[in-house]
């Protein structure tokens, strides 16, 4: 029986064309390279910067904001469409708690990987590169704890 599978691997990519395609070349864990082109890879893959001189705990850190911080967009994207005020007023009031949940655990991952001495990364759009370290805090609570 078959089902669906949602995967999560790093990668290495980078802007790579092929027979006058855009595309990126694609490096997994084990030394393996392969093609994919623009489309597949950008719906596939959220960069999260270069960050191989990071300990693995942080590379995952960075890379759950990233994640989080691609779904939070969609959300708060799709709020402001006619299909949110189709939805009932209860769906209305989850997603919308959902939506600022998210953004909680955004600016705590912000905070957690500041923690450990990363900044704020900017990456050009074309790669679609989306960390966005540079969340601003509210003040509104204090933290204490370990990463």
């Amino acid at each position: 029986m078959s089902q669906e599978y949602i995967g999560t691997k790093q990668i290495t990519g980078w802007p790579f064309p092929k027979d006058g395609e855009e595309g990126y070349k694609v490096q997994y864990e084990d030394g393996y390279t392969s093609w994919s082109p623009k489309d597949v890879f950008e719906k596939a893959y959220i960069g999260i910067g270069q960050v191989k001189q990071l300990p693995p705990h942080v590379q995952r850190m960075i890379g759950e904001k990233a994640q989080n911080d691609d779904r939070l967009a969609k959300l708060s994207a799709f709020i402001k469409t006619p299909g949110f005020r189709e939805l009932s007023a209860k769906s209305q009031e989850l997603l919308t708690t959902q939506a600022g949940a998210m953004g909680e655990l955004s600016e705590i991952l912000a905070e957690r990987i500041a923690l450990r001495g990363v900044h704020e990364q900017r990456h050009p759009p074309a790669s679609r590169v989306t960390v966005g370290l540079g969340h601003q805090r509210s003040g509104k609570r204090s933290r204490q704890g370990h990463c």
